[in-house]
């Protein structure tokens, strides 16, 4: 059933899927992240962070009739034991490059396999550490201190060459669509397995949110590009398994990652361009989570009446 009131579940993956696309599109380019460990862990949203999500829905009342949304499926919401998950979008992964995407359903799942350096905590209006835990700007110079014995999904430990190496992926990869946000960074400098140090080419006080949310991968993939994309390695929660170039991306938990273990084995992302067909696909169980429908296509509706969305309680009901 697509009718329900937004439970914990429900709510969880509405906002770690889809909030940065339906309310903060303008943090798209510059890299907002929600990973899908977020939901696959069975994390519950702090109190401050659905107070913010609903008092934003709110103030996006019109925004929010008109984006599109995610819709979880109630068996699924309700489940505390599920090993598998399917998740349905229009668009799917096209590329083994996590730097040929800027779209945010991919950003999220590029975002379970790779983590970044920093990464935007929306309830503090700044910035969390990920793989970085410090970091210092004096004038040009922005330094950065990696946390230690974290390691790469083939066994490898993060160092500074990772980083160094990502971002030369992203600056000169040609199917990159990242270079514009690390335009500004000059040299990049290693002194230790430890510490990134990037000077800037200008003064820039924003420079974090050009770093914030670019994956980090293993320097030997970074290095290599072509056929080395085609095992991307990560130190994220979740790791490759395989794709095929229909878009569908196989992800499977990585049982020694370094934070918060997800509980879910295995996750399958694929293309489903119709929204009547991802629809379809949920009511029937063949996905779990469906992403980018239109409001009027998932919302609830009376008998002879159009969709439409309930906004009258302090909730919005899916």
């Amino acid at each position: 059933m697509l009718s329900r009131s937004i439970d914990s579940a429900c709510f969880a993956a509405l906002y770690a899927l889809q909030l940065n696309s339906l309310f903060f599109a303008r943090h798209v380019n510059s890299g907002a992240r929600f990973r899908l460990e977020e939901v696959l862990v069975n994390k519950k949203p702090s109190p401050s962070s659905r107070r913010e999500f609903l008092k934003r829905s709110a103030a996006a009342g019109a925004l929010f009739t008109l984006a599109p949304i995610t819709v979880v499926r109630s068996a699924f919401a309700q489940s505390s034991s599920r090993t598998r998950v399917t998740v349905a979008h229009g668009v799917g992964v096209y590329s083994l490059s996590p730097y040929a995407v800027n779209t945010s359903p991919l950003q999220a799942v590029w975002g379970s396999v790779m983590e970044p350096l920093i990464d935007a905590d929306y309830e503090k209006r700044g910035y969390r550490g990920v793989l970085a835990e410090s970091w210092e700007m004096k004038g040009t110079k922005l330094q950065f201190k990696l946390r230690k014995n974290i390691r790469f999904h083939d066994g490898a430990q993060l160092t500074s060459r990772d980083v160094i190496a990502s971002f030369k992926r992203i600056l000169t990869d040609k199917q990159s669509l990242q270079a514009p946000n690390l335009q500004n960074v000059g040299e990049m400098d290693a002194p230790d397995d430890h510490t990134v140090i990037l000077t800037l080419k200008k003064s820039d006080a924003n420079a974090l949110e050009d770093i914030n949310s670019r994956v980090i991968m293993k320097h030997s993939v970074a290095e290599k590009m072509g056929e080395a994309d085609n095992r991307p390695i990560g130190t994220g929660p979740f790791k490759f398994t395989s794709w095929e170039r229909s878009g569908q991306f196989v992800l499977r938990r990585h049982d020694n990652y370094w934070g918060q273990a997800p509980k879910i084995d295995e996750v399958i992302y694929k293309s489903i361009q119709e929204d009547a067909a991802r629809i379809a696909a949920l009511e029937s169980g063949q996905a779990d989570v469906i992403s980018n429908i239109p409001p009027q296509s998932a919302y609830p509706r009376p008998a002879g009446a159009g969709p439409s969305a309930d906004f009258s309680g302090a909730e919005p009901r899916l």
